[in-house]
């Protein structure tokens, strides 16, 4: 893992951990941004990472909402933060979620829903509390279906898809 990248590559490493720290500072300076009638995600997952305690399991379910928390939150252990993967499937967040409360039943979950992923998994609330399986659930609601509408503007230089 990280000892083989520091031994052999440690220019390459170098480089990865500079970008990174750019994109943070970037990321971070969105916290200071007023926005009108909502919240500022950046400032919701800064509060929201100092509540977290080890018990805490994340979920993450959507686009550009799920992507600034991944950039922000720092789950406090292995195996606390779930999401279908970088090119994964949306609404995978309420069976994740009732999958992890059924194994870890004393677990903290969280779900980290977009707008557009919550409509593919909310109704697994009902059988959350029909099994007495709860979990914590945020949708971040940017009236939008542009899922990393951000990052793909930039590297395909427009927000419009191919037909």
């Amino acid at each position: 893992g990280g000892r083989l990248a520091t031994a052999c590559c440690p220019d390459w490493l170098k480089h990865l951990t500079e970008r990174e720290q750019i994109e943070e500072t970037k990321m971070m300076s969105e916290s200071s941004k007023e926005l009108e009638g909502g919240i500022n995600p950046v400032v919701l997952f800064e509060v929201l990472d100092s509540i977290l305690t080890e018990n805490s399991i994340l979920i993450g379910d959507g686009g550009d909402f799920v992507g600034t928390a991944s950039r922000i939150l720092r789950p406090k252990k292995p195996l606390s933060w779930l999401d279908p993967g970088a090119y994964g499937t949306l609404g995978v967040g309420g069976g994740f979620a009732l999958g992890v409360k059924a194994v870890k039943p004393n677990s903290e979950v969280w779900v980290l829903w977009g707008d557009g992923s919550c409509t593919y998994s909310l109704a697994e609330i009902e059988p959350s509390v029909r099994h007495g399986l709860p979990f914590i659930a945020i949708i971040g609601n940017d009236g939008s279906w542009g899922q990393i509408e951000r990052d793909q503007s930039a590297m395909l230089g427009s927000d419009v898809g191919p037909c």
